[in-house]
């Protein structure tokens, strides 16, 4: 034990000095300066000491605020503050220094601009009629009826004098396409200045307005043609070879949903009462169940021509659709009796007519199939002897 005393009592000046020594180290290490460096950060301002009913104008929204702190310090645009003091200033225009509050730890070495130039003007208050502005197109059929509304139907502005007067019009827009009932929406309030665009600072209160614009069915026009409704027979061995109409079309009004349900219109009945010759009658429009305005319901003018009838036989060659070669067709034609106006009977040749059947599909081996004659426009079949074939497929 008396050993130990004596080693930590003996050199004892040696002892001090490194105990000193280290002390000093270590004072050295803790006050010794961190690497610096330099960042521009923008700040935004603020203003204090607004006179009541003043607004500042034109003033920037940032500064650019330079600094110089160590590496390892975070300094965020958000822990500057940086503003201008307006106190005792009034209405006009003011040149104004930037202030910006220290950071601990930081050095300020540079704020631009460190001064700032800006309008204090008045605030005030202004209204204006709300408008409804239209875009798009009504589907057509459809019309703006004239009694909309807008509830409320002003709206009020406040800001600066000079910001004010660019204040124009106050409108509400409304979108008319795929619209076919009443408008009733909310719509947006937007402020434009006199040259018709959007003013992005200006918010209007209320900012929102409820429009009501009742939509009618409009009355349009629409031609049909006129078709005669010709009754009984004529003589034996005469075919009605035209009929004329005059005029041929019918003008109607109505709402685009009745229109839609007309295509055509007929006369009233025309009995032919076994006329043998071409003859003129007058006839109104059978306007039974119409639900739209006929333009002009007076009578029409219908001539009815007629011509003999006549008859020929023609033997028309079959052919087979949808097949191969390797198929046989017994009979290979077919015999029909064509009927129609003399003058076109005596016109018409084999050529004229076309025989098909179709044999897509069909297994190989014997079928029996029906045979479709086409004849020309304004002849009918009379007779076909052999609507039948019998098709060999091979």
């Amino acid at each position: 034990m008396r050993r130990i005393v004596r080693a930590l009592t003996s050199n004892g000046k040696l002892k001090l000095l490194s105990l000193l020594l280290a002390l000093f180290l270590w004072v050295y290490v803790v006050t010794a300066e961190a690497p610096q460096l330099e960042r521009v950060l923008p700040v935004s301002v603020k203003v204090e000491n607004l006179s009541e009913g003043l607004t500042a104008a034109q003033l920037p929204p940032t500064v650019s605020v330079r600094l110089r702190a160590p590496v390892r310090m975070e300094i965020h645009p958000e822990n500057l503050t940086a503003w201008v003091d307006l106190k005792g200033l009034g209405e006009g225009s003011w040149t104004v220094p930037v202030s910006v509050k220290p950071i601990p730890g930081a050095t300020l070495m540079e704020t631009r601009p460190d001064s700032v130039n800006l309008l204090l003007e008045r605030v005030e208050t202004k209204t204006l009629t709300v408008e409804i502005v239209y875009f798009g197109q009504l589907p057509q059929g459809f019309t703006l009826g004239l009694s909309s509304t807008i509830e409320p139907a002003t709206v009020s502005l406040k800001g600066p004098r000079s910001e004010l007067q660019k204040a124009q019009r106050a409108v509400a827009p409304i979108n008319l396409s795929q619209v076919r009932s009443q408008i009733s929406q909310t719509a947006i309030v937007q402020v434009v200045d006199p040259e018709g665009m959007t003013l992005t600072g200006q918010q209007a209160e209320p900012s929102t307005v409820n429009v009501s614009i009742p939509i009618n069915l409009a009355s349009l026009f629409k031609t049909v043609p006129i078709r005669a409704d010709l009754r009984g027979a004529l003589a034996s061995g005469y075919l009605v070879k035209q009929v004329l109409v005059n005029p041929s079309i019918a003008t109607l009004e109505g709402t685009i949903d009745l229109l839609d349900r007309v295509s055509s219109l007929s006369t009233l009945p025309i009995p032919l009462n076994g006329q043998s010759a071409d003859f003129l009658t007058w006839s109104n429009l059978d306007l039974t169940g119409l639900e739209v305005l006929l333009v002009d319901p007076g009578p029409v003018q219908v001539e009815i021509r007629v011509e003999p009838s006549g008859q020929a036989q023609f033997e028309i060659p079959i052919v087979a659709q949808g097949g191969s070669d390797g198929v046989r067709l017994a009979p290979p034609s077919v015999r029909i009796l064509a009927g129609g106006p003399q003058s076109v009977i005596d016109g018409l040749s084999a050529a004229d007519f076309t025989a098909t059947v179709q044999v897509g599909g069909l297994s190989p081996g014997s079928h029996v199939l029906w045979v479709k004659v086409q004849p020309p426009p304004g002849v009918f079949l009379a007779q076909v002897t052999t609507p039948t074939v019998e098709a060999r497929i091979e």
